[in-house]
């Protein structure tokens, strides 16, 4: 049975001329940019009923719906704190990239709660060829994958979480609306995280993170209104992302 549209996130694998071939129609959700995902734009991106971003510039210059990312926190907001010092300053997290592991080695003297992950067979490639010390792999590199329980327990114990967005990028990453989600300051080097957080007067701290010293960052707690916050997080949860991607979808 054929159906009337299919709704595509991400997409990186999907068969495209299949979908085509067999005349179904489809929307996607764009998870990255243009520049990163598809040189050119793609054809099967031209092809598509509708399309949304995460990506405000990429909807600009393509006609895109602009649609931001999303967090996977519980409905129940009983432990959310704000405006509380958490047992760590800073905390980092994700694939591995170098400039993490730069901003670890950097300030080495803070305690920074930390998780950066690497694919096991990536993890013993780089140790036998010796492109990353091994001391730095053993030290700050986990071989599992980063779970959602784990990323929650990081921001919720920091007062401030780093954000290194990809430079072909212009949307906020999915690490700024997960932050807000727990009234987590932010370290970013992305403008649009920044002004968002900035507007809603959540900590934060734009900066190139290229010779980042985090000694030189003042922590400081601004009056973030509780109740506001709140609004945010549900009309930034899953639940909200999956139905506006829905509606749009189906809209004629």
């Amino acid at each position: 049975m054929k159906p009337d549209l299919v709704i595509i996130v991400k997409g990186f694998s999907i068969n495209y001329e299949l979908l085509e071939k067999y005349k179904i129609s489809y929307s996607i959700y764009l998870w990255d940019s243009i520049e990163n995902l598809f040189r050119n734009g793609g054809y099967y991106v031209n092809n598509a009923s509708k399309v949304q971003s995460f990506d405000p510039d990429d909807c600009k210059k393509y006609g895109f719906q602009y649609l931001p990312l999303f967090h996977f926190r519980d409905a129940d907001l009983s432990d959310l704190r704000c405006n509380v010092s958490k047992p760590y300053n800073f905390s980092i997290y994700g694939n591995y990239a170098p400039k993490r592991i730069d901003v670890l080695l950097k300030n080495e003297g803070l305690e920074i709660d930390h998780f950066i992950t690497m694919p096991i067979v990536t993890f013993l490639i780089e140790l036998f060829r010796f492109r990353i010390p091994p001391k730095i792999l053993f030290k700050y590199i986990r071989i599992i994958p980063l779970k959602r329980k784990k990323i929650e327990s990081l921001l919720s114990n920091s007062d401030f979480t780093i954000d290194i967005a990809d430079a072909n990028q212009s949307g906020m990453t999915m690490r700024t609306i997960e932050a807000m989600s727990h009234s987590t300051g932010l370290i970013t080097n992305n403008l649009r995280s920044y002004e968002f957080f900035k507007l809603h007067g959540i900590p934060v701290i734009l900066d190139s993170l290229d010779d980042c010293d985090l000694q030189k960052i003042n922590v400081s707690f601004e009056d973030v209104k509780i109740d506001k916050l709140k609004e945010l997080i549900i009309e930034y949860s899953i639940d909200s992302f999956i139905k506006k991607i829905i509606k749009y979808s189906l809209k004629k």
